[in-house]
């Protein structure tokens, strides 16, 4: 219900695309690691750069948005750095 609140008050649904929108890169990425396309450290790297840009923003507003988003990328990063945990992804 919060997390309802939250998003609502994002211009234009910010949240639900914002979510979605990392969970098609994380599932491509998967793809792309499991077709042997991209090594781990390539994966980390690309959700490193990705996290980076993200914390770069400014604004006040898009600087708090911008270091959540981060925060998540930088949880994508996790599995990749683990093997234990990406095996359980797939």
């Amino acid at each position: 219900m919060v997390r309802e609140q939250w998003e609502a008050q994002r211009p234009n649904g910010i949240g639900s695309q914002g979510t979605a929108a990392l969970g098609i890169m994380m599932n491509l990425l998967l793809a792309l690691r499991s077709k042997g396309v991209l090594r781990d450290i390539e994966v980390i790297a690309i959700l490193d750069t990705a996290a980076e840009t993200a914390e770069k923003t400014t604004g006040e507003l898009d600087g708090e948005f911008a270091k959540l988003v981060a925060g998540h990328i930088r949880q994508m990063i996790d599995p990749f750095a683990n093997p234990d945990t990406l095996e359980r992804l797939q």
